[in-house]
């Protein structure tokens, strides 16, 4: 099997800049002042303000191996 590239902090922190569309800590806050009651409800807030982080396959990243429960 081929080895992965062992990344470096510096890569792990640009791949989740990469990921997350925020810009500060509090970028989001006081966006959703409740639990929202239905799924309705929640794609209403992300169509407004995309807060959510994308849905990845976990085969896709970097060193998935090392924490595959086996």
């Amino acid at each position: 099997m081929k080895k992965k590239k062992e990344l470096t902090n510096e890569e792990i922190d640009e791949n989740i800049f990469d990921m997350c569309s925020t810009c500060s800590t509090t970028d989001c806050t006081g966006l959703i002042p409740a639990n929202p009651e239905s799924e309705a409800a929640m794609e209403s807030y992300e169509e407004l303000y995309p807060f959510r982080p994308p849905v990845i396959n976990i085969k896709d990243c970097p060193n998935a191996d090392e924490h595959d429960p086996k």
